[in-house]
């Protein structure tokens, strides 16, 4: 979680001040840590459910920023961490 936390605050800060380096190594961050990260366990179905989503915005997110289209860039963030919420929706075990 904190490496997430971490890779989302690189990438923030990048989009304020039109840092590419910065905002493709955080996205480059979130998308590792949806490797490593195993819900396998037995009632953690819903989790990876939305883990998934959460990668899907993150690899979306770095196609935008791989043609360096700022504008793109910051709606696909907003997408990201939209999806970063969903499994903090979840009710806790």
């Amino acid at each position: 979680m904190q490496k997430r936390l971490d890779s989302m605050g690189k990438l923030l800060s990048g989009l304020a001040v039109d840092n590419w380096h910065n905002i493709e190594n955080g996205t480059r961050g979130l998308i590792e840590t949806c490797e490593a990260i195993d819900w396998s366990e037995p009632g953690k179905e819903l989790f990876k459910k939305r883990d998934d989503a959460f990668r899907s915005a993150a690899e979306i997110l770095m196609e935008k920023v791989n043609k360096k289209n700022l504008a793109d860039t910051q709606r696909a963030f907003i997408q990201v961490t939209i999806a970063c919420w969903g499994c903090h929706d979840l009710p806790p075990e």
